[in-house]
């Protein structure tokens, strides 16, 4: 399979993933949409922890998509638990995210 990479996407999204430290697993600048998909693994103590998705206050602009559990990718629904070790994928506007960086750092 052949794929294209942008040298420039690829350093800026090195560069976000060292920003936001070793818990931020993945950070993706999306093409053509004012966005940011970000891959974390809730780790112990995190608030979100015990919290179903329903629950946890997001500012305005992101959102918790999907969680990934061992194997399973769950759809985050508002009664989704979160635990410790879930890979949480979360979408969100520039302005959003900048809101979350307390939360996502190690």
């Amino acid at each position: 399979m052949d794929r294209v990479v942008s040298p420039h996407s690829s350093l800026i999204n090195a560069i976000y993933h060292f920003v936001r430290g070793t818990n931020v697993k993945r950070d993706r600048l999306l093409q053509k949409i004012d966005g940011e998909v970000l891959e974390f693994v809730l780790q112990s103590p995190h608030p979100w922890i015990d919290r179903s998705v329903g629950e946890i206050k997001l500012p305005r602009g992101a959102m918790i998509s999907m969680v990934l559990r061992g194997d399973l990718l769950k759809v985050a629904t508002g009664d989704l638990q979160l635990r410790v070790g879930d890979r949480v994928l979360l979408f969100g506007l520039p302005k959003a995210i900048k809101n979350l960086d307390e939360l996502l750092a190690d």
